[in-house]
C-alpha cells in the first residue's frame, strides 16, 4: 500500500514556489532560444543589431491606433493608343533571287493586269541560300457593265503562315 502524506506550507512559501517555477520555465525558454540561435538553421538565426529596438508587440496602443495619410500626386505619359504593325526586315540584296510567276487559273483573255503581289521567301538548299521571288499578277475582270472583280493567284502553302521562310 502506498501512503499519502500531506504537507502544509504557508501562503508566502507557496507564492515563492510558484515564482521559482515560473523563473525555471523562463530560463528553459531562454536556453532553448539560445540553442536555436547557435545550432539552428542559418535562416532561423536572428540577432538584433540594436538591443534597444522595439518590436511590433512592444508598441503602445496609442501608436498602433494612429494612422497618418499623405497625398501623393504624379503625372505619367500615356502610351500611344495606336499599335504599330511589326515590320519584317527586308531580305539581303546580295542573295540570289529566283523569280516564279504564278498566274491565276481561268482568266479570260480580255482581263487587264493592274498590279502584282510580291512575296519573298528565304529558301535554303544544302550549301545554297537564295530568295524565292514569287510574282502573282493581279487582273481586273469586267463581267458586265456594272460588275468588275480583281483576280490573283493563291499563294502556295507555306511552312510558317505569314512567315518568310520557305521549305527546306
Amino acid at each position: 500500500m502506498e501512503s499519502t502524506e500531506t504537507v502544509t506550507i504557508s501562503k508566502a512559501e507557496y507564492e515563492q514556489l510558484i515564482a521559482i517555477k515560473s523563473e525555471v520555465a523562463y530560463l528553459k525558454f531562454q536556453l532553448a532560444e539560445m540553442k536555436r540561435m547557435i545550432f539552428g538553421a542559418k535562416s532561423e538565426r536572428f540577432v538584433a543589431q540594436n538591443p534597444d529596438q522595439a518590436t511590433l508587440f512592444d508598441l503602445p496602443a496609442e501608436q498602433l491606433q494612429e494612422k497618418t495619410t499623405e497625398e501623393i500626386t504624379y503625372t505619367r505619359n500615356k502610351p500611344q493608343s495606336e499599335k504599330k504593325q511589326p515590320l519584317r526586315m527586308e531580305l539581303p540584296s546580295h542573295l540570289e533571287r529566283r523569280v516564279e510567276v504564278i498566274e491565276p487559273e481561268n482568266i479570260p483573255s480580255d482581263a487587264k493586269k493592274i498590279g502584282e503581289a510580291i512575296t519573298e521567301l528565304l529558301e535554303f538548299e544544302p550549301a545554297i541560300a537564295y530568295v524565292r521571288h514569287i510574282v502573282r499578277p493581279k487582273y481586273i475582270v469586267e463581267q458586265n457593265d456594272e460588275e468588275t472583280r480583281i483576280v490573283i493567284a493563291p499563294l502556295p502553302t507555306l511552312p510558317i503562315p505569314k512567315g518568310n521562310a520557305g521549305r527546306a
